[in-house]
């Protein structure tokens, strides 16, 4: 499967949970690999994993689900917000009223080719997180809250065609994005079935130390932006212009750095970093451009740090 069919499933998915007000558990499949002290599972959480198709991989673990909270970056609860676990496979539930999550997988697989998303598509931001290993029962734990910034709505939307006829600057807060003449994008399906506000460029400042993991992992320098459309695609590089925050040097050469998303790649850079274009300081100082070529051909989130 491509990796954009596969995006296509995950939303298509999270779209269905969004239209259920609950959740049937999953079964959990056939008695196999059981953990050890595994007698009293969480409600909805397969007791055992099913038996692996195969040899699996020496680095496969049984994964019976994962549990965590989902909140808003106010610390208010995201209530009846989707949770998807993909990979290979993909798994889904939605978080209960305080926000909390139990999301049945019961398969042996290798972690580190999964990420978690919590899709706060329309208001909040959607984002990738990365797993810790599951405990002795098991369960994956996440071991913080999973917060997103709710959006600052643009009111500029992009064409429903998909195809930009003339350049478009589209300023939402301190971030601007250029799109050139003849840019043809493509939008998460959970954006398009929004009709004009998943078209609608979004955006959310948020600190560094409440940031997804990904900017940790990159060692950013100052805030990181969450944007929608998420996961738009664009044929072509974005110019983007954000606000100098830390005080780097004028004229100074800096990275674009932003979320990753595929999680079919190989390895997978969902919830990791990725490099998405090079930047100079302006020569006052003020703000941060890519240079000409050289903008993101995906948003998801950005940061920025100087070039190494």
């Amino acid at each position: 499967m491509k990796s954009r069919d596969c995006r296509s499933l995950v939303s298509l998915l999270a779209m269905t949970l969004m239209a259920c007000s609950s959740q049937s558990p999953s079964d959990g499949g056939v008695d196999a690999q059981r953990p050890q002290d595994a007698s009293a599972p969480e409600a909805g959480i397969p007791a055992m994993c099913s038996p692996p198709m195969g040899t699996p991989p020496a680095s496969a673990v049984c994964v019976r689900g994962v549990t965590g909270l989902a909140q808003s970056n106010d610390g208010s609860p995201l209530a009846n917000t989707v949770v998807t676990f993909c990979g290979t496979a993909c798994f889904a539930t939605n978080t209960d009223a305080q926000g909390r999550f139990e999301l049945p997988v019961g398969e042996v697989l290798v972690l580190s080719q999964y990420a978690l998303q919590v899709h706060g598509r329309p208001q909040h931001a959607s984002a990738y997180w990365l797993l810790p290993a599951p405990d002795a029962n098991g369960i994956v734990r996440m071991p913080t809250p999973l917060q997103l910034p709710r959006y600052m709505v643009s009111g500029e939307e992009l064409p429903m065609s998909m195809r930009i006829e003339t350049a478009r600057t589209i300023t939402v807060g301190e971030v601007t994005l250029q799109f050139s003449a003849g840019s043809r994008v493509e939008f998460d399906l959970e954006d398009f079935e929004l009709m004009a506000l998943g078209r609608t460029v979004r955006m959310a400042e948020v600190p560094l130390d409440r940031a997804p993991p990904f900017a940790a992992e990159a060692s950013v320098v100052g805030p990181v932006w969450a944007m929608g459309p998420f996961a738009l695609v664009s044929d072509r590089p974005i110019t983007v212009t954000v606000p100098n925050r830390t005080a780097l040097a004028a004229g100074s050469p800096v990275e674009l750095v932003s979320m990753g998303h595929d999680v079919l790649s190989s390895p997978p850079t969902a919830g990791h970093f990725v490099l998405a274009g090079r930047g100079i300081v302006s020569s006052d100082g003020r703000t941060i451009t890519t240079v000409s070529g050289a903008g993101p051909l995906v948003l998801t989130w950005l940061a920025v740090r100087p070039t190494r």
